[in-house]
């Protein structure tokens, strides 16, 4: 057994003795140990415009985005800083009339903005769609919940970028990782395509496009 030395075993006594004289208040370790960390307060989904700290007011997740009453249009942005600017984002988007989105925040990101949209994570979303066998809009949707698996059939519709259309089958939702993007195709002009979605995708991304209806398994 090691021998204490004189000057240690002192102070060894004189913490013992501070340990006891020291005042404690107990509703302040109650409420210590009763306030929840920041992770715990941070909200699973979000229905007011804004800027909100990412762990702090909003957790990390994959969350699912519609226009909230009232609006006809909807942006966010996934920041590293404050400042809404090019520099800042690590991403961003936009919803229309009928179109729904999904997006995942990261730890890495530092702040998300929205503004239109009313937000919640993707596994407490409802499913806005009617019908599992039609996609009435673009967007991106979750293979299982929003549209079965099977095959199905869409037609390239006229906008402002005249026509175009692109889809995505997705595993994920960072389309920078390797084995994200299943498949993806950009069609130029008024053309018809089919597109077989495994049970295995999770996500299918959708623009350009007027409805999508599953015509077979």
């Amino acid at each position: 057994m090691r021998v204490l030395t004189k000057t240690y075993a002192i102070a060894v006594a004189l913490a013992a003795v501070a340990l006891v004289a020291a005042p404690i208040s107990m509703p302040a370790v109650a409420a210590a140990r009763m306030a929840p960390s920041a992770a715990a307060a941070a909200a699973t989904s979000i229905t007011t415009d804004g800027i909100f700290k990412v762990g702090t007011d909003i957790r990390v997740g994959i969350y699912l985005g519609v226009l909230r009453s009232g609006s006809s249009f909807g942006q966010y942005s996934r920041l590293k800083c404050k400042t809404d600017t090019r520099a800042c984002r690590n991403d961003w988007g936009f919803v229309g009339l009928g179109q729904q989105v999904l997006t995942q925040i990261k730890s890495s990101d530092k702040y998300f903005k929205s503004s239109g949209i009313e937000w919640a994570t993707v596994t407490k979303a409802p499913v806005y769609v009617k019908s599992t066998s039609k996609l009435p809009n673009s967007g991106m949707y979750r293979v299982g919940k929003d549209m079965r698996a099977g095959t199905w059939r869409g037609t390239v519709k006229t906008g402002a970028a005249g026509a175009l259309g692109v889809y995505q089958r997705l595993t994920c939702l960072d389309t920078t990782q390797a084995g994200c993007v299943v498949d993806s195709e950009t069609v130029n002009g008024l053309k018809t395509v089919t597109v077989k979605i495994a049970k295995t995708d999770k996500y299918f991304r959708t623009s350009g496009f007027g409805t999508w209806t599953r015509t077979g398994n």
